[in-house]
């Protein structure tokens, strides 16, 4: 247990827990320094996996600030790269991001790393999707587009991992302001994770940060395997774990030749695109977009995936009304099937599928760049029992020289594999 932090055991998973609660009263001291003057309250705001989120309120014009406190599961390393990310991001970009005043990654009267930052206008797009119309649906995701053309023409970098600002954690990969050192995303600290001895970046090919993911299960399956309290189901779960994790390691290079390592491109990629991290105005317009934690310059092939707030079933043709109607005992008649809305809803997100920036969907649609993610895929489910049987089979069908994707919607090959 890392002070302030522990991994609790539940049916879903480890999943990270506070064992201390940070102190508002210290908060006020921290912030204090980078205020005009003393703010009139603290208040809690929200909390997510890893942090804890409260409000400052200033006396106005002073814009009011939110405090994000951090659960240390990848100490030092977390905080720092998500300044650096947020401070690059504003400079390179049109993307509107909360402007840091300050920090702390190391050890700090509060007992937790910290970030002071601007509050950001605007609700979060999944309190306003539902009822905005049409046109300002596409208005949104267009202005999206743009955005992420500009991550994904500008953010480019020479290997994968995470940006630091100069002089924070050196490596090698130099670039504007900024450096890439070692990769700071969930798969490599989850659970306790941080402290296993394996390769954590900067990767200078796709292959390499593969590998080193599946070390990490590797090295899971191990401590299962060498602790004499493990219960039998536990060890015969590590054993078919261990066993998945050599046939993927060995399908590796079929996808990621070494002759294919030099023409490599890798960009900056936010992976949580969602309707929780999204802000808008009343009308639906962007004012925001928050929680760049864990963002990671990736692989072309990895990066080009459509943002999860549009992902779906693909449905080209409008759904008819008259086709959904039923015998409802509610109303003594006719009423319209349930199915309508959600099939509506799925022609809907198609449609604005096909705003996103063609140059950017040109990759995705690369037969061989799906099959890359389609083993990644595989990589991220592997040591879930719930998901080997069927990432066994995909295996089996791929030896007897079989494709690594039946179907061409990006949602259907995923639901396949897991």
């Amino acid at each position: 247990m890392t002070s302030g932090l522990e991994w609790v055991s539940t049916l879903a998973g480890s999943v990270p827990r506070w064992t201390v609660e940070p102190s508002i009263d210290v908060v006020a001291q921290l912030i204090l320094p980078y205020l005009q003057q003393a703010p009139t309250n603290i208040s809690f705001l929200a909390e997510g996996g890893f942090n804890k989120l409260y409000y400052v309120q200033c006396v106005p014009p002073a814009e009011s600030l939110v405090m994000r406190v951090s659960l240390p599961v990848y100490p030092g390393y977390k905080t720092a790269s998500e300044v650096a990310t947020l401070r690059l991001v504003a400079t390179e970009t049109d993307i509107p991001v909360p402007r840091v005043l300050a920090f702390d990654a190391s050890k700090n009267p509060l007992g937790f790393e910290w970030i002071l930052m601007q509050r950001m206008p605007g609700m979060q797009l999944a309190a306003r999707w539902a009822s905005l119309d049409w046109e300002a649906k596409v208005s949104l995701v267009h202005r999206l587009a743009d955005l992420m053309a500009q991550m994904f023409s500008c953010l480019r970098f020479p290997q994968i991992g995470n940006l630091f600002e100069k002089n924070e954690h050196n490596t090698d990969g130099d670039s504007q302001n900024v450096i890439v050192g070692k990769i700071v995303s969930m798969a490599f600290f989850w659970n306790g994770r941080s402290t296993y001895n394996v390769p954590r970046g900067p990767f200078h090919s796709s292959r390499a940060w593969l590998e080193s993911r599946l070390l990490l299960v590797s090295n899971d399956c191990e401590a299962t395997l060498n602790n004499p309290a493990s219960d039998q189901d536990d060890v015969e779960t590590a054993e078919d774990t261990k066993a998945l994790v050599a046939r993927l390691q060995r399908c590796l290079p079929n996808f990621f030749p070494d002759a294919d390592e030099a023409k490599e491109h890798f960009v900056l990629c936010h992976e949580d695109i969602s309707r929780q991290n999204i802000l808008v105005d009343n009308s639906g317009s962007l004012t925001a977009f928050v929680d760049w934690e864990c963002v990671s310059v990736l692989p072309l092939w990895k990066a080009c995936q459509f943002p999860s707030f549009l992902v779906g079933r693909d449905r080209e043709t409008m759904p008819q009304r008259r086709d959904y109607f039923e015998d409802t005992e509610e109303s003594g008649g006719q009423g319209v099937n349930e199915l309508y809305n959600e099939h509506v809803a799925e022609h809907e997100l198609t449609t604005l599928r096909g705003q996103v920036q063609p140059q950017w969907v040109q990759i995705w649609r690369d037969p061989m760049a799906r099959s890359r993610a389609d083993v990644e895929i595989a990589i991220q489910y592997c040591d879930s029992e719930f998901c080997q049987k069927r990432i066994n089979n995909w295996l089996d069908d791929l030896e007897k020289g079989g494709s690594t994707r039946e179907k061409d919607s990006h949602q259907e090959n995923r639901a396949a594999l897991v």
